[in-house]
């Protein structure tokens, strides 16, 4: 037989079991029977079922803060470690689209009317001239350094 529940005790049912996942359902029950008796005489409810709340919601905050902190740790070591080699790569790909630049110069230079030649045109003279020196680059990595720019 078991008797109707009112939307406190089910709210404090719930608050229960989530504070304290290792307990039985009939230990929270019986909690909140004694949880009723405490209000029935005035009293919010009984010192031992109070402190038993206090008890199990310190618990998982301290769990949850040292998850928490190893979290911040992990953050930080890979925010440090990844930053120093992303900005390496970054350094080293500044250098090769320089360089790439520099020989589209050099044909823009010595051809000016490939100044007005498309961007595909003037990556696959640059890629001839590359390949020449032994080096192999996509006609997409020198579209991406945007070979008319200005700067050498």
């Amino acid at each position: 037989m078991s008797r109707k529940r009112t939307a406190e005790e089910e709210k404090l049912r719930a608050e229960l079991l989530a504070a304290s996942p290792n307990e039985d359902a009939a230990d929270i029950d019986e909690i909140l029977i004694l949880m009723k008796r405490g209000m029935e005489s005035g009293k919010d409810m009984p010192p031992s079922t109070s402190r038993l709340i206090h008890k199990s919601k310190a618990a998982e905050a301290a769990r949850n803060a040292a998850r928490i902190y190893k979290a911040r740790k992990r953050e930080e070591v890979e925010d440090r470690t990844l930053r120093a080699s992303n900005q390496k790569k970054q350094q080293e790909v500044t250098v090769r689209y320089c360089r790439y630049r520099a020989v589209a110069q050099e044909l823009i230079a010595a051809n000016p009317r490939l100044q007005r030649a498309t961007r595909n045109h003037l990556a696959q003279k640059v890629r001839a001239v590359l390949t020449k020196r032994g080096e192999r680059v996509s006609l997409r990595t020198l579209l991406r350094a945007n070979l008319t720019k200005n700067k050498v």
